[in-house]
């Protein structure tokens, strides 16, 4: 499960970046936190689901459990998205310096 994986490198990035100021560290952190409220966003929008023909509510603490792991796989996704942006914007700003 993702939920596994995401604390242990949250907590990985957050080390990595109070000891290097790395941008790449940066780069994960905005990933994850991009991640997770994208993910809170989708269940918050709809917190229903179809059981057995009957509609029921997702209670908060399964919610938050279910963005944790709806997140880990969206940091898939979005940290290479924030490698290309970082990449963009150091990529014009040079081009301006010159």
């Amino acid at each position: 499960m993702m939920i596994f994986l995401l604390l242990p490198v949250l907590l990985a990035a957050l080390v990595a970046y109070w000891r290097t100021r790395s941008g790449i560290a940066a780069a994960l952190l905005l990933a994850i936190a991009m991640a997770y409220a994208i993910a809170l966003t989708m269940l918050g929008i709809d917190p229903y689901f179809e059981d057995n023909g009957s509609i029921e509510f997702i209670a908060w603490r399964p919610r938050l459990l279910l963005a944790m792991e709806v997140a880990g796989w969206l940091t898939i996704l979005t940290f290479p998205l924030v490698l290309l942006g970082h990449a963009i914007v150091v990529r014009l700003r040079s081009r301006t310096r010159r």
